[in-house]
């Protein structure tokens, strides 16, 4: 199975905005939901997400198929590091180990080609499989909060990796 990462086309929008109306589609994701009409979420996403710099935004895709977005956001509050973003939008997708590919492809592009210093995530305490994937991607942990689910709330846990101690796979 061929896994890559493209940066994202307009053309991507309407996929990703209707993934973005799922909520299951969140139960997995720190993010809140919110509903946005079509149009102004369009107008916003090709502003906002189209132009790459100094956030970079991809679709993740299998046999050319995008099948979720990978996203490496450069946060006001910490040169030199950026923010690992993902989600599975095609839901038979999910639990085929593109997450970690998918990672692995990141990283590599954080480290080699945008000269981050450090990758820096969140993720929800009862997502194992992601968890597991960061902590063998040598990623620490370095904070928590908590965050309000449709289900109630969830411990979100912050992690980083450096530089330093990312080992390519």
């Amino acid at each position: 199975m061929t896994v890559s990462l493209r940066p994202l086309e307009e053309a991507d929008l309407r996929r990703i905005y209707d993934w973005q109306r799922d909520p299951e589609l969140y139960d997995h994701l720190v993010g809140a939901r919110r509903e946005v009409a079509w149009d102004e979420a369009r107008d916003w996403m090709a502003r906002h997400w189209l132009p790459q710099g100094p956030h970079h935004r991809y679709a993740l895709c299998v046999e050319g198929e995008m099948v979720g977005c990978v996203y490496l956001l450069a946060p006001d509050d910490a040169p030199g590091t950026l923010e690992f973003h993902i989600f599975i939008g095609t839901a038979t997708r999910r639990g085929q180990g593109l997450g970690r590919r998918a990672l692995a492809d990141a990283l590599r592009i954080a480290f080699e080609e945008l000269d981050a210093e450090a990758v820096r995530l969140e993720v929800l305490e009862n997502n194992a499989a992601a968890r597991r994937i960061y902590a063998d991607a040598g990623f620490v942990e370095t904070g928590r909060r908590q965050v309000e689910k449709r289900h109630g709330p969830v411990a979100a846990i912050a992690m980083t990796l450096t530089r330093a101690d990312h080992r390519p796979r």
